[in-house]
């Protein structure tokens, strides 16, 4: 009976310190399990700066979203990211006729597809139509039969980026950057 006692006593001695383990244990692989976590703004792209002018070069070089694939078209370059689940579209409009080289492109749209971006107001990927309009109080839905809403961006003629959510199912499908105006 007495070792019994003395093991019961040592169980729950260390029952603490084995509660203190596990949640660091689960911290640790709850962190893990996230991945990497990107920002996505109506005039940034996991760190770099984006305009209308930002070039293809730029995004090819650019080192923390990981491997790509670039595709050409007519008048249009694109890369995808796999890693980070980005598409980003460029425009040759300078040159068109001819098909759009690294030289020629220019940043058009982006769009993202994973939880592990984040606006800077805090949607993600998932989120309700609701989360995102208690987010974003003034959003505008593009038109009436569109699951397209602009998020933030300066208004104006003048070509800019703006932020965009898509929609389905009454969730964000995917977040991203679109060039607007003339």
């Amino acid at each position: 009976m007495i070792a019994k006692n003395v093991r019961l006593e040592r169980l729950t001695a260390s029952a603490p310190l084995l509660a203190i383990c596990l949640a660091v244990i689960g911290c640790a692989f709850g962190a893990a399990g996230q991945g990497t976590r990107y920002r996505i703004a109506a005039n940034e792209l996991a760190g770099l700066p984006i305009s209308p002018s930002t070039p293809f070069m730029k995004f090819k070089s650019y080192g923390p979203l990981g491997e790509s694939r670039t595709t050409f078209g007519h008048m249009s370059c694109q890369l995808f990211f796999p890693a980070a689940k980005l598409t980003v579209r460029f425009s040759a409009f300078l040159s068109p006729t001819t098909q759009g080289t690294p030289a020629t492109c220019t940043f058009f749209y982006a769009t993202v597809r994973s939880a592990q971006w984040t606006t800077p107001q805090g949607l993600r990927v998932g989120d309700t139509v609701a989360t995102m309009r208690h987010l974003y109080p003034r959003s505008v839905r593009l038109n009436s039969t569109s699951n397209e809403w602009f998020l933030s961006g300066k208004q104006g003629s003048v070509l800019h980026t703006v932020l965009v959510a898509f929609t389905a199912h009454r969730r964000v499908n995917a977040v991203g950057i679109d060039t607007v105006g003339h």
